[in-house]
């Protein structure tokens, strides 16, 4: 079988505050927290994902609650976010440019 990793699109779906339902091997943990912004199932698992499915479809509140949960995880992503953390690590000395604004 070949696995495609899709996390782009699950980085996309975070900022677009949507709940997002996928498999345990197309995500990286730290994108999707299963229950709190959206859904893991295991792969080929058809009646967990039908039963993920219907959850969401049917209950408006979830599918608001999971999509808040998971817009607010996808800030982790933003550039501006990543490059302040990546710089930390590489430039641990480097005064933040936001001290002179």
């Amino acid at each position: 079988m070949n696995y495609n990793n899709m996390n782009i699109l699950e980085v996309e779906n975070q900022g677009s505050g949507v709940p997002v339902i996928t498999t345990q091997i197309s995500t990286f943990p730290e994108l999707i927290t299963n229950g709190i912004n959206g859904f893991l199932v295991p792969t080929q698992d058809i009646h967990l994902l039908a039963k993920a499915i219907h959850m969401l479809a049917v209950d408006p509140l979830l599918r608001k609650t999971k999509g808040q949960a998971n817009h607010k995880k996808g800030e982790e992503f933003r550039a501006d976010n990543v490059v302040a953390q990546l710089s930390k690590i590489i430039f641990p000395d480097l005064v933040p440019l936001r001290q002179f604004e």
